[in-house]
């Protein structure tokens, strides 16, 4: 993905006789979507290594965390095709002392997100893991959500808490981002930074829409940075955008925006 791979098919399990209805649909579907890619989102801008990426860690492996755990903001991120680049171009950008807690809903299926969220913890700046059960919020930590399931935050006390939860009936998307910013916003309040990356389809706006209802903030990726403009194209669509930014600079209004005072 990174390579600039746009999705792929999970591998068939040893019934694969029997998924091959399934299996036909999801080619089909990624078939037409790559179909409709404008070409220059094939060239280079659709490439994302390592190379030149800042890297916040030290030569030791210390990273500074912030003063306070307990995060003064949440920056909630709803991501799908074309997030695993976008995701790892702003994770090697944003400092390890953030002082906000950030929750990630990428379209991906089971058994990829926990790899995948090992790739943005080796990058250096913010701690990430991918989500097992439930736990606290932290600042300057950034959790997962697992493949299959969708992700909500709660509020314990004085004390925010993430979960991850089954999937309903109501979710069109798994995980779910309109879930994730719905909760944040619930939580969160005015203090909720949502962040719409690249993905087809319209994820994220209606959780925006409460986001905003709340005082938050709107971020989305570009129409000129985005592998595909449907999320963001979305939430833009709705009114519901505060800044429309690339994916290169995107770490930089959040980190801005992060630190500002309540």
């Amino acid at each position: 993905l990174e390579l600039g791979a746009m999705d792929f098919v999970v591998k068939p399990t040893t019934n694969a006789t029997l998924e091959l209805a399934s299996i036909r649909a999801e080619l089909e579907q990624k078939v037409q979507l790559v179909a409709q890619l404008r070409p220059a989102k094939l060239g280079d801008g659709a490439r994302v290594t390592t190379t030149g990426l800042v890297r916040r860690v030290s030569l030791d492996g210390e990273r500074p965390m912030p003063a306070d755990p307990i995060p003064k903001r949440v920056i909630v991120i709803a991501s799908s095709t074309g997030g695993p680049p976008a995701l790892v171009t702003l994770f090697s950008r944003l400092p390890s002392d953030l002082p906000a807690a950030i929750v990630i809903a990428q379209h991906m299926p089971e058994r990829f997100t926990k790899t995948f969220a090992e790739r943005l913890e080796r990058l250096g700046g913010v701690r990430v893991a991918e989500l097992e059960d439930r736990e606290p919020l932290r600042a300057g930590r950034a959790v997962v959500c697992p493949g299959g399931r969708c992700i909500e935050i709660t509020a314990k006390g004085s004390v925010p808490w993430v979960r991850a939860v089954p999937p309903t009936p109501e979710d069109r998307y798994v995980p779910s981002g309109d879930r994730l910013f719905e909760s944040a916003a619930s939580v969160f309040g005015h203090r909720t930074i949502g962040v719409v990356l690249t993905g087809m389809g319209d994820d994220g706006t209606r959780g925006a829409r409460l986001i905003k209802g709340n005082g938050g903030l709107i971020l989305a990726e570009s129409e000129d940075s985005a592998a595909i403009y449907g999320m963001p194209g979305s939430v833009a669509r709705a009114g519901l955008v505060d800044h429309s930014l690339g994916i290169q600079v995107m770490a930089d209004a959040i980190t801005r925006f992060a630190t500002q005072q309540s």
